[in-house]
């Protein structure tokens, strides 16, 4: 039993050897260059040239200011009963409805969402 171990994981290693090569051997991708920017901050925050946000800038919201703290005296729920009323009410699409609308509200009026 024992002299067959060492074959059949001699086999197995080249085979995946063979894997490892077959996967390399392809053409390589064209390489892209980026437009550079001043900044990351600046790229994020620049609206294309011609567009009516090109000369008003939003304004940003930390996602700190929205930051719940953890409150002790709420009581807990139970998991399963949470999470069979997140089922009824449609799953997660329902919370990205919620955030899509509540985003959509804090955007001012001729602002781009």
């Amino acid at each position: 039993m024992y002299r067959y171990t060492s074959k059949i994981i001699a086999i197995v290693m080249a085979a995946y050897g063979g894997l490892a090569v077959a996967q390399h051997q392809h053409a390589p991708l064209p390489v892209v260059q980026a437009p550079v920017a001043a900044s990351p901050a600046q790229s994020m925050m620049a609206a294309p040239t011609g567009s009516p946000a090109a000369s008003a800038t939003r304004p940003v919201v930390s996602a700190i200011a929205r930051y719940r703290r953890f409150d002790a005296a709420e009581p807990l729920a139970d998991w399963r009963q949470v999470n069979k009323t997140v089922q009824e009410i449609g799953g997660w699409r329902a919370y990205a409805k919620e955030a899509a609308i509540a985003n959509s509200a804090a955007v001012p009026a001729g602002g781009t969402k």
